[in-house]
């Protein structure tokens, strides 16, 4: 990764962080995943029929290379995901995460906020 990149991955690394903290309860970092797509909407909604999609966050890292080393770094944390490519294309430079299972802590949550 060039300079510009480095900055690009820190920058959401603390956002990703920052995310989780707010929505993460107790130890739960194995209910999150984490994803790279060029087109989040069309692969969130994909994961909606699967799971359910809760708390989700997406950002454009602009390149397949730091979308990469951001999912290793949510994997490392603990995330349902695996750390390889799989089906990514090329031009995947979107990097997504969502909860996927409601918890007591969510429902608190969930009550306050309302």
């Amino acid at each position: 990764m060039d300079q510009s990149e480095r900055r690009l991955y820190s920058k959401v690394k603390k956002e990703i962080d920052k995310h989780i903290d707010e929505y993460c309860f107790f130890n739960e970092k194995d209910r999150w995943y984490s994803g790279i797509t060029n087109d989040p909407k069309r692969r969130l909604a994909q994961h909606e029929k699967d799971k359910k999609v809760m708390y989700p966050k997406v950002w454009n890292v602009k390149s397949m290379e730091v979308a990469h080393e951001l999912e290793k770094y949510c994997s490392h944390k603990g995330f349902k995901n695996t750390d390889n490519l799989a089906g990514a294309k090329p031009d995947s430079n979107y990097f997504y995460i969502f909860k996927t299972d409601l918890t007591i802590g969510d429902q608190i949550i969930n009550f306050f906020r309302n």
